[in-house]
């Protein structure tokens, strides 16, 4: 699995929906993992859901009869949003949990090992990308 260009994480240069939204996976892996470093007091946990039934990709797929269909079948072989927040939210409120942190969680609740490239080096250059995009798209006024 290939990391992201952390010099275009805005697609900026080049923009292709599948591509982009693994871009954006990544980083949140790296943000997981950078969070539970940097702020060692913090539990710092991702979530990994899956596909699951949201309305999310209308702007792939419209919001017409195949929109619904797409939706619907989604829908049927994956869990519901609100069947995810029942599984989820005990395994986040867990006491266990105390004095772990930096790991995502699937759909059925199972921690997701990172992903082998995230190495420290990756995680800080994908990061400090993200903050320099931020920074340069924020304003304070």
């Amino acid at each position: 699995e290939a990391l992201p260009d952390a010099s275009d994480l805005n697609a900026e240069k080049k923009y292709s929906q599948f591509p982009q939204h693994m871009a954006t996976v990544v980083v949140n892996e790296a943000l997981v993992l950078d969070g539970a470093t940097r702020y060692p007091m913090l539990a710092v946990f991702g979530l990994n859901p899956g596909l699951i039934r949201t309305g999310i990709r209308a702007n792939v797929v419209g919001t017409g009869l195949f929109a619904k269909m797409v939706e619907g079948c989604i829908g049927c072989l994956n869990v519901s949003a609100e069947d995810y927040a029942k599984t989820i939210c005990p395994v986040l409120l867990a006491p266990g949990l105390d004095h772990e942190s930096g790991f995502h969680f699937s759909q059925s609740g199972k921690p997701v090992k990172p992903s082998a490239n995230l190495t420290p080096e990756a995680v800080n250059k994908l990061v400090t990308a993200a903050e320099e995009l931020v920074a340069t798209h924020t304003s304070y006024q």
